[in-house]
C-alpha cells in the first residue's frame, strides 16, 4: 500500500509461464525502464528519461521494435539485450510518486502512464486465458497472435510513457514540483519548514575529503570489501545529487549505496533505498552496535517499511549521504536524523 498522497507507478503484471524468453526479457526492461521514467519526472529532471529502443540500437539490436530480434531471434540478441539494459532495475508493484499538491505537468504525465500501463496489463491479464492446451504432444504454448500483440503492446506503452514523460519540460516538472516542495517518498526533497520531507541539518555542501581525512575514517575498518565499500562513498562527497544517478559522478541516495557496493565486488545490492532493506532486512542492527558500513533508514522517509531514504554509518557518529535535489554527497552526524532502522549486509 502506498502512503497517503501517492501512488504506485509502473507496475507491469507477470506474463505467462509459458511466455518466449524474449518476450519475458523485454517485458522485465520495459518495466524498468518505465518506472525509471517516472522516477525522474518525479525528480525534476523528465530530460533524463530513458529510451529503450534508443538504448537497444546503441548496442547492437537492429530494429528493436520489430518482433524478430525481439522474440524469433532472441538467443542471437541476448547479450545486447542484457548490455543494453545493465542497470535499470524494476521494483515489484511499482514505485511510489508523490501525487497530492503539485502540478498537473507532473501529475497528468502520471495519470496518462498509469493509464498506458493499465492497457498493456489487460493485454497480460487476458493473454493467461489464450495459452494452448489442447496438444499432448506440445507443452503449454501461446498462439503467435498473441505473443505479437503482446510485443506491440509492450512497445506501444514504452513509445507513450516516455512521449508523456520526456514531454514534459525540467522546468515545468521543478515548477510543477516546488508547488510543495515535495518530491514524494522517493527521492527526499529539500529541507522545508512546516511540512515537506524532513530536514537532517543546516544544507551544506560538501567538499571532497582530503587524503588524511578520508584514510582516518576507514583507518579502523579491517574488513576489506566493507572498507572499500566506505572508501568508495567517501571519495564521492561533494558530488552533487541527481535522483535516478548511479555514478561516477553524480549520484541519489540508493545509487550511493549500490556504486559503492559494486566497487566493493558486492555485486548483489539492489538498486531502490526499499529494496536495499529488504534485502538486508534480516540483519537488523541495534543503535548502539553500529558498525562502518551498515546501512542507515531514517524514521521519518521509512514509510511502514518502505523506505525512501538510506545513508552509509561510517563509525564515530557520522553518516555519508546523497540527500536530496540541489544539495551534494556528504558527511552529517548521525544524531541530526532522529530516530532510524539500521540494517547490516
Amino acid at each position: 500500500m502506498s502512503p497517503d498522497g501517492t501512488k504506485r507507478l509502473g507496475d507491469l503484471h507477470d506474463l505467462p509461464g509459458c511466455a518466449p524468453a524474449g518476450l519475458k526479457v523485454l517485458f522485465k526492461a520495459a518495466e524498468g525502464v518505465i518506472q525509471k521514467q517516472v522516477r525522474l519526472l518525479g525528480a525534476g529532471t523528465p530530460s533524463m528519461a530513458p529510451n529503450l529502443s534508443e538504448l537497444l540500437r546503441g548496442h547492437g539490436v537492429p530494429d528493436p521494435e520489430s518482433e524478430s530480434p525481439g522474440v524469433d531471434k532472441y538467443k542471437a540478441y541476448k547479450a545486447e539485450l542484457q548490455q543494453a539494459t545493465k542497470g535499470i532495475e524494476s521494483t515489484d508493484h511499482g514505485v511510489a510518486m508523490q501525487t497530492a499538491g503539485i502540478g498537473t505537468a507532473v501529475t497528468s504525465a502520471y495519470s496518462a502512464v498509469d493509464t498506458s500501463v493499465g492497457e498493456l496489463n489487460t493485454k497480460i491479464d487476458a493473454s493467461y486465458k489464450a495459452v494452448r492446451t489442447d496438444d499432448p504432444d506440445k507443452s503449454p504454448y501461446l498462439p503467435t497472435d498473441i505473443v505479437e500483440g503482446l510485443f506491440n503492446g509492450v512497445w506501444d506503452t514504452l513509445n507513450a510513457t516516455y512521449d508523456e514523460v520526456h514531454g514534459v519540460s525540467d522546468q515545468a516538472a521543478t515548477t510543477a514540483l516546488n508547488i510543495t516542495g515535495d518530491y514524494g517518498d522517493l527521492p527526499p526533497s529539500s529541507p522545508t519548514s512546516g511540512g515537506g520531507s524532513p530536514s537532517y541539518g543546516p544544507v551544506s555542501y560538501g567538499t571532497p575529503l582530503s587524503n588524511s581525512e578520508l584514510q582516518a575514517m576507514v583507518a579502523n575498518v579491517t574488513d576489506a570489501k566493507k572498507r572499500k565499500f566506505l572508501d568508495t562513498a567517501l571519495h564521492q562527497v561533494g558530488d552533487p545529487y541527481i535522483y535516478g544517478a548511479e555514478g561516477p559522478n553524480a549520484f541519489d541516495c540508493s545509487g550511493l549505496v549500490q556504486y559503492s557496493a559494486r566497487q566493493a565486488g558486492i555485486t548483489d545490492m539492489p538498486r531502490t533505498a526499499s529494496e536495499q532493506y529488504h534485502a538486508t532486512m534480516s540483519h537488523p542492527v541495534a543503535p548502539n552496535d553500529l558498525q562502518p558500513g551498515d546501512l542507515i533508514f531514517p524514521d521519518a522517509e521509512f514509510n511502514g517499511g518502505d523506505p525512501g531514504h538510506v545513508m552509509i554509518y561510517v563509525g564515530d557518529g557520522r553518516v555519508v549521504e546523497a540527500p536530496h535535489t540541489g544539495d551534494h554527497v556528504k558527511v552529517i552526524q548521525l544524531a541530526q536524523v532522529g530516530g532510524f532502522h539500521a540494517t547490516r549486509f
